[in-house]
């Protein structure tokens, strides 16, 4: 049998099984606890950043976002994003998740963000 009949074998075992579900959530976890180093190295690959140099960036920016400030590092699940450019791959720095989402809602793009900020401080103005 050939390598996609078994791996659609285990899937389809996964997804009836709430006990296999369970188990591999459970060892997820566990790995992630004890490899927490790892964990973060896997996540920041793809921008070619080791984990020197994405400590680097947070501690660069006072370990927090690089927008809002945010941080709590005694928080395990407080992971800053690396943000980047979608078109070049550049990296610009690391967001808190909100303020990733909220870029990534204007397209990136510095022209709605102003307008967005122009019209949050005139609707705030007239209440």
């Amino acid at each position: 049998e050939d390598v996609a009949g078994i791996n659609a074998r285990k899937r389809e075992r996964y997804a009836q099984s709430p006990e296999i579900q369970k188990y591999y959530r459970d060892n997820a976890r566990q790995w992630q606890a004890d490899n927490p180093g790892k964990r973060k190295a896997q996540r920041i690959k793809k921008y070619n950043l080791t984990l020197d140099e994405f400590n680097a960036m947070l501690d660069a920016q006072n370990g927090g976002c690089a927008i809002c400030r945010y941080s709590d590092r005694s928080d395990p699940k407080f992971f800053p994003v690396v943000d980047h450019c979608h078109t070049t791959g550049v990296v610009r720095g690391l967001l808190c998740a909100n303020c990733n989402h909220a870029i990534g809602k204007m397209k990136d793009n510095p022209a709605l963000l102003r307008d967005a900020a122009q019209y949050l401080e005139n609707s705030n103005a007239e209440r």
